[in-house]
């Protein structure tokens, strides 16, 4: 469907205007899906080409506009999301990298901060060798 100049033109305007509020994933979406359906047929292409957003991602807006019920509103994404901690991707490295700053810490013990006389390196071929990190 083509819709007016004048409409895209405001839809661009909108968006500008709210783009720095619009801080996480789920914020983004349900706005594109809100004006998406607003315009009706054709809207989500339009809406894509206006923020980036693919129609996946706008399609997921609609979806958590239509079923409020269903959004977990203490996420943004769903669970299992995002990097694994280094302890899960490495089990036992905190123990051996506390074993090797142990000897070569400096500062007072009463002070929370602390620093090291090891340089990168030297950390990294201990790691090797302790925990049989291959890749860090």
């Amino acid at each position: 469907m083509e819709f007016k100049e004048e409409i895209i033109k405001n839809i661009k305007k909108r968006y500008n205007s709210i783009k720095p509020f619009l801080t996480d994933e789920r914020l983004r979406r349900v706005w594109a899906a809100s004006e998406a359906q607003i315009l009706g047929h054709g809207g989500l292409k339009v809406l894509c080409n206006i923020t980036g957003l693919t129609d996946a991602t706008i399609t997921k807006g609609v979806n958590e506009i239509n079923n409020p019920d269903e959004v977990d509103l203490t996420r943004i994404r769903i669970p299992g999301g995002g990097r694994k901690t280094i302890e899960e991707v490495y089990p036992g490295i905190t123990e051996a990298l506390k074993k090797i700053l142990e000897d070569s810490t400096c500062g007072t013990p009463m002070s929370p901060l602390k620093w090291t006389e090891m340089g990168l390196y030297e950390q990294k071929d201990m790691l090797h060798e302790l925990a049989r990190v291959s890749q860090l």
